[in-house]
């Protein structure tokens, strides 16, 4: 009797030893098949991206900077060179992605560019995006009206050769003049500029091969030959901060004037 119990006891732990086995390996089964399944899903949301920069009037290939942001992640996924005649390649990002760009530099304002992927591009894995940017270009300033006793209207005719883009406006006078108003927002002014003007203004103006008249109202008592006005005009581009990390619009960045880089001085007398 006592070794039919031993026997049965014995059969038993075999029997749950090899439940055991099988449970053990049917798990191991399920683990393998859920990874594979996994990678094979992983393997069809990534999307492979090309982009290439090109001037948006001649449509022609350039060499400009760019900067590759997740809208899904919220963080930036590469920066660098796009380079002429050469598509730059970002390999695996997810298909359910919608991509910001910001390109240009190297004489082109920066472009913002907002891309989701079409359906054929999801069916192929692979997308290309063209960055269109602006050529910055230059500007010619004239004025009508002159600097007189009281209120009296000044009007800069600034036309544009090619683009110039979200142009601001700063001002500054001599003893006689009181004061220069404008329909313009007023604005800080630029670090380069903080102790040569009395007041600057952001006109919200881009022009493209065109022209434009700023009307500015200048008050001014006793007024004699030395007295005058003298205009600053640049214009804006955005720029990257890292700390804290957002784009702005501005005429300059840690001391670098942006966009033409230029300041175009221009001085009305009486």
């Amino acid at each position: 009797m006592e070794k039919k119990g031993e026997t049965n006891v014995l059969a038993w732990i075999f029997f749950i030893l090899l439940l055991l086995v099988v449970i053990g390996v049917t798990i191991a089964i399920i683990k393998i098949s859920n990874q594979e399944e996994k990678k094979q899903l992983e393997s069809n949301n990534v999307m492979d991206f090309y982009l290439i920069g090109k001037d948006f009037d001649s449509k022609k290939s350039i060499e400009i900077d760019y900067y590759l942001f997740s809208n899904l992640t919220e963080t930036e996924i590469k920066r660098g060179l796009l380079i002429k005649d050469s598509y730059t390649e970002v390999k695996n990002l997810s298909n359910n992605d919608i991509l910001t760009i910001y390109c240009g530099g190297r004489g082109y304002y920066i472009e913002k560019v907002k891309k989701s992927f079409t359906g054929n591009e999801l069916e192929l894995n692979s997308s290309k995006q063209d960055c269109l940017v602006d050529k910055i270009g230059r500007i010619d300033v004239e004025h009508s009206g002159k600097i007189e006793i009281g209120e009296k209207i000044l009007i800069l005719n600034i036309t544009s050769e090619s683009n110039y883009k979200n142009i601001g406006i700063c001002t500054a006078w001599t003893p006689g003049v009181i004061t220069i108003a404008s329909e313009f927002e007023k604005t800080e002014k630029p670090q380069r500029l903080e102790k040569i003007v009395d007041k600057c203004f952001y006109t919200n103006v881009s022009l493209k091969d065109s022209f434009y008249e700023f009307n500015f109202t200048v008050k001014s008592n006793e007024i004699n030959a030395m007295d005058k006005v003298t205009f600053y005009i640049f214009d804006n581009d955005l720029t990257y901060n890292e700390n804290p990390e957002e784009w702005e619009l501005l005429s300059e960045s840690l001391g670098v004037n942006l966009g033409s880089n230029i300041d175009i001085i221009y001085e009305v007398g009486d």
